[in-house]
């Protein structure tokens, strides 16, 4: 009995104190290196990834949508007959092409609700993040190009998730104090 009247305190005090159920936000920054690199060839792709921010801690409620921002600049060189020069943000932002060689002004922004990315960034520990710099040219035609000295690319993610109803807490409390009692009981009558 004792247990049931616990419980019943717990299912109001938790319907009392819980917001309702609403989308909430929480933003990451992080940075992308870019360290000074070069190759030889067609259609190339160097890939970067980013200094380490926290997953998305699934104890918080839901995630249902990331959005990620990129802004810097850095200078790519080498030879670069006709080519374009495309920078990704992984998972979220689209390509954007840019007259090379040159300084290279970086600014993307993009979301992404797949359920594969939102998965790979949800749980504990860190998720890493990339962008990609990838040079087309024209066929057969090997070109020489990189990226010059070093720069740092500034970025962000913001998560937005959904917070559980206060009803599924009461209902998630109760199931578990009922859970509880059945084992109390279960106890008592093995000890008779």
């Amino acid at each position: 009995m004792r247990a049931i009247g616990s419980a019943t305190i717990l299912v109001t005090f938790m319907a009392i104190s819980t917001v309702s159920g609403r989308a909430a936000t929480l933003t990451e920054d992080f940075t992308i290196d870019l360290t000074a690199s070069s190759f030889v060839g067609n259609d190339v792709i160097l890939t970067y990834g980013s200094s380490s921010f926290p997953k998305f801690d699934p104890s918080l409620g839901t995630l249902t949508e990331i959005s990620e921002t990129l802004t810097g600049s850095t200078v790519v060189g080498g030879t670069l007959p006709a080519s374009t020069l495309e920078i990704n943000l992984a998972d979220v932002a689209p390509g954007q092409s840019s007259g090379v060689p040159g300084a290279v002004a970086i600014d993307l922004e993009g979301t992404s609700t797949n359920a594969a990315t939102l998965a790979r960034l949800t749980g504990l520990g860190d998720a890493p993040t990339e962008v990609s710099f990838a040079v087309s040219g024209p066929p057969h035609v090997s070109f020489v190009w990189g990226l010059l000295g070093t720069s740092t690319l500034d970025g962000s993610i913001t998560y937005d998730y959904a917070v559980p109803e206060p009803s599924t807490w009461a209902m998630m409390a109760l199931g578990f104090a009922g859970l509880g009692a059945m084992g109390w009981r279960g106890s008592r009558r093995a000890a008779v």
